[in-house]
C-alpha cells in the first residue's frame, strides 16, 4: 500500500511539473519554479539482532528519542547465562594457560638446573679421583669439627630450652597470681561500691576501689602477654632443638661419608663415569621442553577462543536492549511487550523530523537553472499563509524519464530530474506525508 501510494505521488509531482513547463510560454525565463511533492523524512527501523521475548518497551507513538537512548529490551536470562558461561569458560582457559606456562617455565629450570647440577657433578667426580687420597684426612678433621660444633649447638639449644620453659613457667605463676589479685580487687571494688550505696564509705573510696581493680585488671592483661611471649619463645626454642639435633645427625651422616670415600678411590673413578652418562642423559631430555613449549601454545590459542567465545557472548548480551538509532521521533510502534520476535523484526521505526525533506522533479528545460544552496519556500496546506524556509540539499546528476502511463509519446520521452529541498523544520510541524508545494528561487543561492 505504502509503495502504490509513493507511486501515485511521484505521479502527481511529475504530471505537475510537466504541466508547468508546458504552459509556460516558449522563452519566458521565470525567476521561481513551482515545484510539488510530499514531505518525508529519513526513518530508521529498530529491528532485533537476534531473537528473544520483548519485556520493555520504553517509548510509545510520538515520544521524541535521543541517539543511544534505551527504548526496548528483550528477556536477558538466557543471555546473562551464556555470558557467565563464557566468562567460566575464559576463566578456565586462562587457568589452563597459566599453568602451561608455569610447567613450561618449571620444566627450563629443572633442566638448567639439573644440567648444571650434572655438569658440576662430572667436574667434582673427574676432580676427586687424583685428589682422593690427598683429601680425605682433611675432609675426615673437617667432618669431626662439623660433629662437634653440631653437638655444641644442641648443647646450647638445649640450655635455650631449658630457660625458655622456665621463663614461661614464672611467667604462668605470676600469672596466676596477678589472676588472684584481680579477683580480689574485683571483689573489693564490687564491696566499694555496695558501700558507696550504703553510705558508709565515700566517693573516693569506691573510686579508689574501681581503679585497683583497672589496675590488676591491665597488669593480668600484661601478664598474660608475656606468658603468651615465653611460650612462643620456647616454642622457637624446641625448634632450635630440633634443628640442631638435625645438624648432628646431617654431621654425622657426612662423617660416614667420608669414611666410605677412604675405602675405596675406585667408586670415585666409577662415580665419575656415572656423571658423565647422566650429564649426556640431561642433553636427551630437551624434548621435553619443546613438547611443554607445544602445550602453551595450545592452552594459548584455547585462551583466545575463549576470549573470542566471551565477547560474542557479551555482544549478544547487548543486542537484548535496543537503542535509538538517531535523534527523532517515534512514528510508529509494531509490536507489544510479550511479543516474542526474530531478527528483523520491526518494533518501532523513528524518523528525523528535525531534518524533513521535499523530493520533487524538475523538467530538463529547467535543469541548468537548479543549483544546490539555493533558496526555497515550502508551503503546506495544513498551515495556510506560513511558508518554510527550504533549500536545495541534493540535485540528481542522472535524469530520468516520465512514467510510462503517461498517453501520448512525446511526454514519455521527457526527461526529468530529481531534486531534494531540505526544509527547516525546527518547530516540529511538518510532517512524513503532508502533500506539499513549494517555489525554488532560481539564480538566488
Amino acid at each position: 500500500m505504502a509503495r502504490r501510494l509513493a507511486a501515485v505521488t511521484v505521479l502527481v509531482v511529475l504530471a505537475s511539473g510537466l504541466l508547468y513547463a508546458l504552459r509556460r510560454p516558449p522563452g519566458e525565463a521565470s525567476d521561481a519554479l513551482e515545484v510539488s511533492g510530499t514531505v518525508e523524512a529519513s526513518q530508521v527501523d529498530v529491528t532485533p539482532k537476534i531473537s528473544g521475548r520483548l519485556v520493555r518497551l520504553l517509548v510509545r507513538e510520538g515520544d521524541t528519542v535521543r541517539t543511544g537512548q534505551l527504548v526496548a529490551e528483550l528477556e536477558p536470562d538466557e543471555l546473562e547465562a551464556q555470558v557467565m558461561q563464557a566468562e567460566a569458560a575464559w576463566r578456565a582457559a586462562r587457568a589452563r594457560w597459566e599453568q602451561a606456562r608455569v610447567a613450561l617455565a618449571l620444566q627450563e629450570e629443572q633442566l638448567r638446573a639439573t644440567m648444571r647440577q650434572a655438569q658440576a657433578g662430572v667436574v667434582a667426580a673427574e676432580a676427586r679421583v687424583p685428589q682422593s687420597r690427598l683429601s680425605t684426612r682433611s675432609q675426615r678433621l673437617a667432618a669431626h669439627a662439623q660433629v662437634d660444633q653440631a653437638r655444641a649447638q644442641l648443647a646450647a639449644a638445649a640450655a635455650a630450652e631449658a630457660a625458655a620453659r622456665a621463663q614461661r613457667e614464672a611467667a604462668e605463676a605470676n600469672l596466676q597470681a596477678a589472676q588472684a589479685g584481680w579477683e580480689r580487687a574485683e571483689a573489693d571494688a564490687r564491696r566499694a561500691d555496695q558501700l558507696l550505696a550504703q553510705g558508709a564509705i565515700s566517693t573516693q573510696q569506691a573510686e579508689a576501689a574501681r581503679s585497683a581493680a583497672r589496675a590488676a585488671r591491665a597488669q593480668l592483661e600484661a601478664l598474660a602477654a608475656q606468658r603468651e611471649a615465653a611460650a612462643r619463645q620456647e616454642e622457637a626454642a624446641q625448634a632450635a632443638v630440633q634443628h640442631a639435633r638435625a645438624a648432628v645427625a646431617a654431621a654425622q651422616a657426612a662423617l660416614e661419608a667420608v669414611r666410605a670415600r677412604e675405602l675405596d678411590t675406585q667408586a670415585a673413578e666409577a662415580a665419575a663415569e656415572q656423571a658423565r652418562a647422566a650429564l649426556q642423559a640431561m642433553r636427551a631430555q630437551r624434548w621435553l621442553v619443546r613438547q611443554r613449549e607445544r602445550e602453551v601454545q595450545l592452552a594459548r590459542a584455547q585462551l583466545d577462543q575463549a576470549e573470542a567465545s566471551l565477547r560474542l557472548a557479551r555482544i549478544g548480551r547487548s543486542h537484548a536492549r535496543l537503542r535509538a538509532p538517531l535523534d527523532g521521533v517515534v512514528v510508529s510502534r509494531t509490536a507489544e511487550v510479550g511479543d516474542v520476535v526474530v531478527p528483523g523484526t520491526v518494533i518501532l521505526t523513528v524518523a528525523d523530523l528535525a531534518r524533513p525533506y521535499l523530493r520533487v522533479f524538475v523538467p530538463e528545460v529547467e535543469f541548468g537553472r537548479v543549483r544546490l544552496g539555493q533558496r526555497a519556500e515550502v508551503r503546506v496546506d495544513a498551515f495556510p499563509g506560513r511558508t518554510f524556509p527550504a533549500w536545495v540539499a541534493e540535485v540528481s546528476q542522472r535524469p530520468e524519464y516520465t512514467p510510462g502511463n503517461v498517453q501520448t509519446r512525446e511526454e514519455r520521452t521527457r526527461l526529468v530530474f530529481a531534486v531534494k529541498l531540505r526544509v527547516d523544520n525546527r518547530e516540529g510541524f511538518l510532517k512524513p506525508g503532508l502533500p506539499a508545494d513549494a517555489r525554488i528561487l532560481l539564480d538566488r543561492p
